[in-house]
C-alpha cells in the first residue's frame, strides 16, 4: 500500500501516468496532465525515466523547482477539464497549493544532496 500523497496524473514517488508503477518503460505517455503543475510532474517523471546520467537526473530536479516556484498563482490556473462544480475546483486548488509547497522544499533538499554526492564523486555536467 501506498501512503504518500500524489497529484494529478504525474506527480508523486512511483506514480506516473494515473497509476503506481515499478516499472518505467510501462507508463502510458498519451496521458495528459490535468492542470499546469501536473504538466511539469509529467515533464519530471520523462526526464527522470529515459536518462541515466546522474547530472541529467539533477537538472529534471533543478528545472522542476524552478518551475515549481515560478507557476505562479494557482487560483490563475484554467480550471481543470471536466470540473464542473466550485467547491471541487477550490478543493482542487487548495490542495495543489499545498502539494506544491511540500514538493518544492522535498526535490530542493534532494537536489543539494544530490549536488553534493556529484561533487564528492567528481560528475560534472556535459553542455
Amino acid at each position: 500500500m501506498r501512503i504518500l500523497p500524489k497529484y494529478g496524473n504525474w506527480g508523486g514517488p512511483g506514480y506516473s501516468a494515473g497509476v503506481y508503477n515499478d516499472d518505467p518503460t510501462k507508463t502510458d505517455w498519451t496521458l495528459e496532465p490535468l492542470d499546469d503543475m501536473d504538466a511539469m510532474f509529467q515533464h519530471h517523471d520523462y526526464a527522470y525515466q529515459h536518462n541515466n546520467f546522474p547530472w541529467t537526473i539533477y537538472q529534471a530536479d533543478k528545472d522542476l523547482v524552478e518551475d515549481l516556484i515560478d507557476i505562479g498563482n494557482p487560483w490563475t490556473w484554467k480550471k481543470k477539464k471536466g470540473c464542473t462544480s466550485k467547491l471541487i475546483w477550490v478543493i482542487h486548488i487548495t490542495y495543489a497549493m499545498f502539494y506544491r509547497k511540500a514538493a518544492t522544499k522535498l526535490f530542493y533538499f534532494k537536489m543539494l544532496a544530490d549536488h553534493l554526492i556529484l561533487w564528492i564523486k567528481g560528475i560534472t555536467h556535459v553542455k
